[in-house]
């Protein structure tokens, strides 16, 4: 996963030409104007190393996790 800014100009998203060979499949996630979000170097090494364990098969299952949770919080 590698993690790029754009800008939105007349209504598209615009990004570096060179970035994404044609019809690759992106995900926008729109930043709150009101709550500025950067990533420090390391956090983005952090997120990165997480989606290579997910890739990997190491992970627990959202449903899994939620139900363990909710276990506990029964105790």
């Amino acid at each position: 996963m590698e993690i790029f800014t754009g800008r939105v100009s007349g209504g598209k998203v615009e990004l570096p030409s060179d970035v994404f060979p044609e019809g690759a499949e992106v995900t926008v996630w729109r930043a709150d104007p009101e709550e500025p979000f950067e990533l420090t170097a390391e956090q983005v090494a952090e997120l990165k190393e997480s989606l290579e364990q997910v890739r990997r098969g190491e992970y627990v299952d959202g449903d899994v996790l939620l139900a363990e949770l909710r276990s506990r919080a029964q105790r």
